[in-house]
């Protein structure tokens, strides 16, 4: 039986998006995507558009509103649950919780 291949989910790069007056902006090429966010959003609203872009790639058919307001539906959820955003040092491994 072929091996199965792995998703490895879209290349992100955090980077200042002022020139293109968006909080973040996603596009295929080929079989690659891709994902650029601002930094300079504030934790939920990076969730928010970060969900909101892996949508417009996952979900491509879907009209803008119906992305929009799935991307708001799931960060809304994850952060009830508490879900954050965690900024660890360069190079740090992340302390294993469980097995």
């Amino acid at each position: 039986m072929p091996k199965k291949k792995k998703f490895k989910g879209p290349i992100i790069k955090i980077k200042k998006l002022g020139n293109q007056k968006a909080w973040g902006t996603a596009w295929r090429e080929g079989r690659y995507s891709y994902i650029e966010l601002d930094p300079r959003l504030g934790a939920k609203r990076f969730m928010e558009t970060a969900i909101h872009e892996q949508a417009h790639i996952s979900l491509p058919d879907f009209s803008e509103s119906k992305i929009d307001r799935l991307g708001k539906e799931i960060c809304h959820t994850l952060w009830r649950l508490g879900f954050r955003r965690v900024l660890a040092e360069p190079h740090s491994t992340p302390t294993r919780i469980s097995k």
